[in-house]
């Protein structure tokens, strides 16, 4: 029998791990930006998780990535929460107090497991996704040993509030430090000094499916132009009790409509009627919804990402988002929108955007920076590729990348 030609094998792919509590399906900000990091990662390398839980079972399969569960012992996450709560009228670049920083260590509970889980993954590069990381990183060493694999830290910081205690500690073993909205540079920088080359912006590429863009949401044709409220998005997420109602606003709107996103309720009112959308409440209706609005307004509690004012801007229309958020500092670098402080503020910036050519200067101005800086995805995943492993490959081959965001 004749011997068959040899095949060449494929090389080998680098091995990158990432170590966060942010991954599965929670309807928070982080957790959705840390699976678009690793989706970007997964077109060059394979990537493991090392997910923080409270309960650890086997390691599996999420897509293209394994998942390895890591238990977190003796975690409260009641009391760090309501500790957190209590310092935020407290911001201090240099962090808490001490007492107040090693209150939240032990709330934060330990996870030893994390340090046989990277000795299984054996990986290239790590990322550490959110300050919440409560094990031995020493056990990464520091920059400059080049036997370990380079580190990147992508903290997640919430704009506005105060720096939590952990950073110190992570930024001492990271090699790259992976900024999510601009005020977090400036944060960092007072941390690190000496370390500005190494604190770089991520700039998540926020996909925006702008075909589906191209028919309207049913139900709100009859309303006309709207501008669009923001109370709870996704359906899962944080929502405030009392704040701005699609009843409250068409009194200052000069006949505009006012369409309500509430979770999975979602409603349009203008001065007389109310209709119920009858939609599923999906990011491609959320897509359309926004497309057509006069300006987004969201009242949401605040999140470290910013990602429903990125995707606005995306579709041209400004924004209007809360002062000290990272909403607001995406906004204002773009020139995008405006923000509030309170709701006499709120209601000055709605009717800024609606009854004056400066919402349709913000808009172009919003849509040409995200475009830029958050809307190339291609450009997206090189930029993750030399962030983490260290050089910006050529696109791959068609069919041959293996990955996909």
């Amino acid at each position: 029998m004749a011997n068959s030609p040899a095949v060449p094998s494929r090389a080998r792919l680098p091995v990158v791990a990432i170590v966060t509590r942010h991954w599965g399906q929670a309807a928070n900000e982080a957790a959705a930006a840390t699976r678009l990091v690793a989706g970007a990662l997964a077109r060059h390398a394979d990537v493991a998780v090392v997910q923080l839980v409270e309960n650890a079972g086997a390691t599996y399969l999420d897509s293209v990535f394994e998942i390895h569960p890591a238990a977190v012992h003796g975690a409260n996450p009641r009391r760090s929460a309501l500790l957190r709560a209590a310092l935020n009228g407290h911001a201090d670049a240099a962090g808490p107090p001490p007492a107040a920083a090693e209150l939240l260590r032990r709330y934060g509970g330990e996870a030893p497991e994390v340090e046989g889980e990277l000795n299984k993954i054996a990986p290239d590069a790590v990322v550490l996704a959110g300050v919440d990381q409560p094990w031995d990183v020493s056990v990464l060493g520091r920059p400059g040993d080049g036997s370990r694999p380079p580190v990147l830290v992508i903290p997640f910081l919430d704009a506005g509030r105060p720096v939590p205690a952990e950073i110190v500690r992570l930024v001492e073993h990271a090699d790259r430090i992976g900024t999510i909205h601009p005020d977090e540079r400036a944060t960092l920088v007072g941390l690190a000094p000496g370390r500005e080359r190494d604190i770089v912006p991520v700039d998540l590429a926020i996909g925006v499916n702008r075909h589906a863009t191209a028919d309207p949401l049913a139900g709100v044709a009859a309303f006309g132009k709207y501008v669009l409220l923001i109370r709870r998005f996704p359906a899962g997420g944080p929502r405030l009790e009392r704040s701005v109602n699609a009843e409250t606003l068409p009194t200052i709107l000069d006949g505009l409509s006012v369409a309500e996103v509430d979770g999975e309720t979602w409603r349009i009112c203008d001065d007389h009627n109310t209709a119920v959308l009858p939609v599923n409440p999906s990011g491609v209706n959320f897509a359309r919804l926004v497309a057509r609005a006069r300006a987004t307004i969201d009242v949401r509690p605040p999140g470290p990402v910013g990602t429903m004012a990125i995707e606005s801007m995306l579709l041209g229309v400004p924004a209007v988002v809360p002062d000290g958020s990272a909403a607001k500092a995406h906004v204002a670098a773009a020139n995008g929108g405006l923000w509030y402080r309170n709701i006499g503020e709120l209601f000055d910036a709605v009717r800024v955007l609606v009854r004056t050519p400066i919402g349709a200067v913000l808009a172009r101005q919003g849509r040409a920076y995200t475009q830029t800086r958050h809307g190339d995805i291609d450009d997206f995943v090189a930029r993750m590729a030399a962030l983490v492993l260290g050089h910006r490959p050529a696109a791959p081959p068609h069919g041959e990348a293996g990955r996909g965001v």
